[in-house]
């Protein structure tokens, strides 16, 4: 996409789609409207491979401390290089390394 004018949330979703089932992970939409996309992701296949190599404790503790600052890092990268960081907002709330049953994908209109 050439003209950023054209990138919308319909957009950003199947960009953030195309990405996580790329690379094998089921992603489940749990709400999308002009203003918010937002997606829930099947598995982890980070944690899954980290927590056979170091086991369970260990992998939480790693990943409590990394998870949540690299998947932001990542992701506003992402929206920088497309020229739409002023205009959308991404986070990550929910992180099966951190307990919780999926993680969870938002992003967001800036108003």
């Amino acid at each position: 996409i050439k003209d950023t004018a054209k990138i919308d949330m319909e957009v950003i979703g199947k960009l953030s789609r195309a990405y996580w089932e790329s690379i094998g992970i089921p992603y489940h939409v749990t709400k999308h409207n002009q203003d918010v996309h937002e997606a829930e992701l099947g598995v982890c296949a980070y944690y899954a491979n980290m927590e056979s190599m170091l086991g369970e404790e260990k992998t939480r503790s790693m990943t409590l401390k990394t998870e949540a600052v690299t998947s932001v890092n990542y992701y506003d990268a992402i929206l920088k290089a497309l020229g739409v960081f002023d205009k959308f907002s991404f986070t990550m709330d929910k992180f099966q390394c951190c307990g919780d049953k999926a993680c969870r994908v938002r992003f967001e209109r800036r108003k």
